[in-house]
């Protein structure tokens, strides 16, 4: 706390900021803006590939407030954090964020938004015509830059035969995935085996045993549905036509998206997340006629012809059992899954503790292969998990 005097007013061993342990060395004959822009420029270097790491993982932070943010680029503030489960890109691991603000696929934008703040917090000492253009400059090609080639190397895809086209594969995937409810961690990690040769149906009925069921899946539809409609209720109509009149940035605010140049496209934007919210309840309705079978067979139909074009990709690389080897080493064959914490939890209420040693000795080795008799291993979530909230 400087309390109101410079943020910057820090005191270093050597008061320079290169004999700092964590931040980066910085010319002495620099200016002291010139010096501040390059500390600025690494702190939005490090936020990018970190959120890029988040989202590789499945990590979803749950809180990201400007105060629960590190500037050394590193995870802090574990509170309602969670690994994702089932892919959804809108997924709430937090279950007071009732607006979806923190949801898995806001993490990157997020963390740039707090970064501006930080911008802002730094002026005039470090002017914000200085750090916003670094902001602009480096984050999002930063990110995107990282989470590609992570999520290349996750699939497997070591040899540079042509980026575009496995980029396409991990888009195809990841819808295959969101349609099924295919698990996050236990698809990846499956899909080594397709390096090593193993017969793909063998593959696939890994994957597809690990996918929700069409109840777990309309649940997911039924609380996605009350995040969107943000409470707009015919009542609040005018509410809304006046905040889009009169204090158009507090209703993209309460909307998580840009400001609305205009009363028309804001009152476009509250219709449309309420379409939105409408057109979920009814997935949710059409996935509770499926019958188990029925879910199955589309599942099996899905993920089919998705591996076998992942097979035939494999096969152009130089060493697909190479290439297996490395995707073991990044992508863990166990998380901290809410159900298994509260499975071990309960546990130890009742004074039993193996589960709670157990789950800390794969917690030391999370990529390693799951031992003989893991009852974690095919880490579908069971049906009473489902209403877990953190």
């Amino acid at each position: 706390d400087t309390a109101g005097g410079d943020p910057w007013d820090i005191e270093y061993p050597e008061a320079d900021w290169g004999e700092d342990d964590h931040l980066p060395a910085t010319p002495k004959g620099d200016s002291a803006v010139a010096r501040y822009a390059a500390v600025y420029r690494e702190i939005v270097l490090r936020t990018a590939r970190l959120v890029a790491q988040w989202q590789c993982l499945g990590f979803c932070h749950g809180v990201l407030n400007t105060d629960n943010m590190s500037i050394l680029g590193i995870t802090i503030d574990y509170g309602p954090f969670g690994f994702m489960e089932a892919y959804d890109p809108d997924h709430i691991c937090n279950g007071s964020d009732d607006a979806g603000r923190y949801r898995y696929s806001a993490q990157p934008e997020i963390c740039k938004w707090n970064l501006r703040k930080l911008a802002e917090a730094l002026d005039p000492t470090l002017p914000q015509t200085v750090s916003l253009p670094i902001l602009e400059a480096e984050y999002d090609g930063t990110f995107r830059r990282e989470y590609e080639d992570r999520m290349l190397q996750k699939l497997g895809f070591l040899a540079p035969i042509s980026r575009e086209e496995d980029l396409e594969m991990l888009q195809d995937l990841l819808s295959v995935m969101e349609s099924t409810g295919a698990d996050w961690t236990d698809t990846f990690r499956a899909l080594a085996r397709v390096g090593r040769g193993d017969d793909l149906d063998l593959v696939e009925k890994q994957i597809v045993d690990n996918c929700c069921s069409a109840e777990a899946m309309a649940k997911r539809f039924e609380r996605k549905a009350d995040v969107y409609p943000l409470n707009l209720f015919p009542e609040n109509a005018q509410k809304f036509a006046d905040l889009a009149r009169e204090d158009p940035e507090e209703l993209s605010d309460i909307l998580q998206g840009p400001a609305f140049s205009d009363t028309e496209t804001g009152l476009q934007e509250v219709a449309a997340k309420s379409a939105l919210a409408e057109t979920l309840r009814q997935q949710a309705a059409t996935m509770r006629q499926l019958s188990p079978a029925d879910k199955r067979s589309s599942d099996q139909a899905q993920w089919g012809a998705w591996l076998e074009a992942y097979q035939a990709r494999m096969a152009r690389e130089p060493d697909a059992y190479h290439s297996a080897g490395h995707m073991d080493g990044v992508n863990p064959s166990f998380v901290l899954r809410n159900w298994v914490c509260q499975t071990v939890i309960s546990e130890a209420q009742e004074g039993r503790y193996e589960g709670v040693q157990e789950v800390m000795a794969l917690l030391e080795r999370p990529y390693a292969d799951l031992p003989p008799g893991c009852r974690f291993a095919g880490s579908a979530a069971p049906e009473w998990a489902t209403d877990l909230c953190v």
